[in-house]
C-alpha cells in the first residue's frame, strides 16, 4: 500500500486554487453576486461557473446538489473539473447566455432561475466544453509524457552503447 504522501489527491493544492481563482477575479463581472448586486462574492457554482455571495450559496445549496454544487473558493477543496468549469463559465458568460434566452430578470427567485431549461441548457453547454477542455488537456500531457519517455530513453540506450 502506497503512503499517503504518494497517493494523488483528486483535489488541486490550495495555491493553486487560490491563484487560478486570484486570476478570474480581476473580471469585473466575477466581482459580483449572480445572483443578486452583492460585491465581492466569495462563493462559487462550479455547476453554472457563477460567483455568487454567502447568502446566495445559501438559496443555491437548499435547490440541492443535483440543481447547484456550491463551494467557497477560499475555504473548499476544489477538483481540476470544478475549477475548469469556472475557468470556461463565469458571470458574464452566464449573464449573456440567460438573457439571450430569455431570462432578463436574473435576481428572480433562484428555484425558478435554476429550475428553468435554460439553465439546464446552460449546465449542459458548460459541461460538454469542460469535459472537451479536460480530454485536450490530458492528450496534452500525455503527448508531453510520451516524449520526455521517449527522451529518456534514448539517452540510457545511448550511455550503454557509448
Amino acid at each position: 500500500m502506497a503512503t499517503p504522501s504518494l497517493v494523488k489527491s483528486k483535489f488541486v493544492s490550495a495555491e493553486e486554487r487560490r491563484n487560478i481563482f486570484k486570476k478570474l477575479k480581476h473580471d469585473p463581472e466575477n466581482r459580483i453576486c449572480f445572483d443578486c448586486p452583492q460585491r465581492n462574492p466569495t462563493w462559487a457554482s462550479s455547476t453554472f461557473g457563477v460567483y455568487i455571495c454567502l447568502d446566495c450559496a445559501g438559496g443555491q445549496r437548499r435547490l440541492g446538489t443535483h440543481v447547484s454544487f456550491v463551494r467557497s473558493v477560499d475555504m473548499d477543496e476544489w477538483t481540476p473539473e470544478q475549477l475548469e468549469s469556472m475557468k470556461l463559465g463565469g458571470n458574464k458568460k452566464a449573464r449573456l447566455y440567460f438573457r439571450e434566452h430569455g431570462v432578463n430578470d436574473l435576481h428572480q427567485r433562484q428555484d425558478t432561475k435554476y429550475n428553468s431549461s435554460t439553465a439546464r441548457h446552460y449546465k449542459s453547454q458548460l459541461q460538454r466544453s469542460v469535459t472537451q477542455s479536460l480530454a485536450t488537456l490530458n492528450k496534452e500531457t500525455k503527448n508531453v509524457t510520451t516524449n520526455v519517455k521517449i527522451d529518456i530513453d534514448k539517452e540510457k540506450k545511448n550511455r550503454l552503447w557509448s
